[in-house]
């Protein structure tokens, strides 16, 4: 999800998220294939598409009559083969059953987050992938985990540093690419949902946030900071415990 997502910020749908195209290693780390597809349409020749066998087939291409990838149809694939996972099977375009239906022993909470994104009308889905995703950390953050970098110890279990920020900031900001880490550290690129700007986000290590003198004084330093104004200075527009 959060590689799907990030190919959205570059303006591109993947178009064949599948339990076809979803790997996973014997060391638990994820891939995403399928990429022949994550281009530009006009870039395709006339005609091709993915095979409709092991694609599972949004319900707007029905209605529109081929494929057309956008963010929505990427969002109900990537339900669709979460779906597949829970069931055996992958779900109707048409009035797909509710997973609880199916699977009663799934959490209520990730049921609804995932049959919202297989809803049949696209506006009545998340607003994006990175919505559906920090629903479900919401939901179930001590069993889901996205791999994408170091995994860090959190007082959940094993968790990824993107995993503890998307719980931690919400529906504040957007999460989309790690900038760079250091010792104190991370820092990604985030999009500030209320003033709608991009922004880079610097979450401390489990660690160090959990030193109360060191955490003091990084918020001293950022006080300090955001009192000065300069071209050589990173301005600071705010500051969170969460």
């Amino acid at each position: 999800g959060s590689t799907i997502a990030y190919l959205h910020d570059a303006g591109v749908a993947h178009g064949a998220v599948s339990p076809e195209h979803m790997w996973v290693a014997p060391t638990g780390r994820i891939w995403l294939l399928g990429w022949q597809w994550a281009i530009p349409r006009a870039d395709l020749p006339n005609g091709v598409a993915p095979d409709r066998r092991w694609t599972p087939t949004a319900p707007e291409w029905a209605v529109g009559g081929g494929w057309a990838p956008t963010p929505a149809s990427d969002q109900w694939q990537l339900a669709a083969t979460c779906f597949a996972a829970l069931t055996g099977e992958l779900p109707p375009s048409s009035d797909p059953p509710p997973i609880r239906l199916v699977r009663p022993d799934v959490p209520q909470s990730v049921a609804s987050a995932l049959d919202r994104a297989l809803s049949e009308n696209p506006g009545e889905r998340h607003r994006s992938i990175l919505s559906l995703i920090r629903t479900l950390d919401r939901s179930s953050s001590s069993r889901s985990v996205i791999v994408t970098g170091e995994i860090a110890v959190g007082k959940n279990g094993w968790q990824s540093e993107e995993s503890r920020l998307r719980w931690a900031v919400g529906d504040d900001y957007d999460v989309l690419a790690l900038l760079g880490k250091g010792t104190f550290g991370t820092v990604w690129r985030v999009r500030d949902l209320s003033l709608e700007r991009e922004v880079a986000l610097k979450m401390l290590h489990p660690n160090v946030a959990s030193d109360e003198s060191a955490v003091a004084r990084f918020r001293r330093e950022a006080r300090l900071a955001a009192q000065l104004a300069h071209p050589a200075i990173v301005p600071i527009y705010d500051w969170d415990s969460r």
